[in-house]
Formats: structure tokens, C-alpha cells, sequence
């Protein structure tokens, strides 16, 4: 299995360091290092948003030296998600995995507004997501999961 899961779902948080007023709140923040391993948010209900900093984004066109931000997370039951990725600062893509560890959808759109992914999922197994930094200088960046059965 792709996934190194942590001991659970974060507790959620009362401040976070070099907040920005642009972005919504987030309910639980990414704890490093998180690039090797996935950090595991556990069963996901939405709506849930996560945020965090790339500290590091890559050049010359490529990721390497840059800061990848890994989050595995599964649901409790089918499910129709959104996962929406806004930045300020930055430029960052989001790939989503299977349970298996192979590549499902890649949102890598240029510019530094936002990336979004649709899905339909299953329970059960865990998913993962990695964020890459393409460019900027230390982007905020918050992953929302919203029921995509609404939208």
C-alpha cells in the first residue's frame, strides 16, 4: 500500500502561524514532514478544509527541491466529493491516488487561482492526495472537501 498512515485525523486548531485573510479557515492544518509519508486525515466528512504552507516550490520548470504536501483520507461510506485546492502565493497541482497507490487525476491548470477535482469514491480505503509547489514563495494553500452531490 502507497499510504503511511499517522495515528489519526489532526485535532482541529485555535490559531495558525502567518494566517491570510484571503483564504478561508481551516479546520485542521497539515503537520510536517509530510512529504515522503501521507498524512493520514482519516475518514473524511465534509465539509472539511485543510490548510497548510509549501515551504519550498520548484524552477526552472520542474518540482525538484520542491515542498509536497501528502494527505491520505477515505470515507465512510460511497461518496460523491469536491476537492478544491486555493492558494495565495503560489501555484500549486494537486494528484489524487487510489487505494492502490496508482494515479486517479491530476489538476494542474496554470496560474495561482485555484485547482479543482470531482469523484465519486468508495469506502473503506484510503485515498491519497499530493500537492506540489510549481511556483512562488512559501504558498498558503487550503484543500477543501465539499459533498459533491450538491453542486
Amino acid at each position: 500500500m502507497l499510504f503511511a498512515l499517522g495515528a489519526g485525523c489532526p485535532a482541529p486548531v485555535d490559531e495558525e502561524p502567518a494566517p491570510t485573510s484571503q483564504l478561508v479557515a481551516a479546520d485542521i492544518l497539515e503537520v510536517e514532514p509530510n512529504d515522503r509519508d501521507y498524512q493520514s486525515l482519516g475518514v473524511v466528512e465534509p465539509p472539511l478544509v485543510v490548510g497548510g504552507t509549501s515551504s519550498a516550490c520548484g524552477s526552472g520548470g520542474s518540482y525538484e527541491g520542491s515542498d509536497i504536501d501528502r494527505l491520505s483520507f477515505s470515507v465512510a461510506e460511497p461518496s460523491q466529493l469536491s476537492l478544491r485546492l486555493e492558494v495565495v502565493g503560489g501555484d500549486l497541482d494537486m494528484r489524487l491516488y487510489d487505494p492502490g497507490g496508482d494515479l486517479m487525476a491530476v489538476e494542474d491548470s496554470p496560474g495561482i487561482e485555484s485547482e479543482g477535482l470531482e469523484l465519486s469514491i468508495g469506502p473503506d480505503a484510503d485515498y491519497g492526495v499530493e500537492l506540489l509547489c510549481w511556483l512562488g514563495d512559501s504558498p498558503h494553500w487550503r484543500l477543501i472537501f465539499s459533498d459533491g452531490s450538491s453542486q
